[in-house]
């Protein structure tokens, strides 16, 4: 199967090889490099994907961004100072 969602935003290939595909439906989806299967993660409306020079996968979405530690699986909200929700719809790394 492909990923959740036919609607694709953004792709990302990580220093790893691994393919991540950002859908407006389907949420973030990894492509298995050995097996060529998908599995989702984080929210379903995703927007942007970045990789972080710790190779934290950074992800903009419906409400804001979150970053999700590829080492230790953790997706993690990443909050706005004022608590408020944002749709963000790209990111860029500095």
């Amino acid at each position: 199967g492909g990923p959740g969602n036919n609607w694709v935003i953004d792709l990302l290939v990580d220093r790893d090889g691994v393919l991540w595909v950002a859908t407006n439906g389907g949420g973030v989806n990894r492509r298995d490099p050995a097996t060529g299967k998908f599995s989702a993660a984080g929210r379903a409306h995703a927007y942007g994907l970045v990789e972080g020079r710790d190779a934290t996968l950074w992800i903009a979405h419906d409400v804001g961004v979150d970053r999700l530690d590829r080492a230790g699986g953790r997706l993690e909200s990443v909050p706005f100072e004022d608590g408020g929700a944002r749709i963000v719809t790209a990111l860029a790394a500095i």
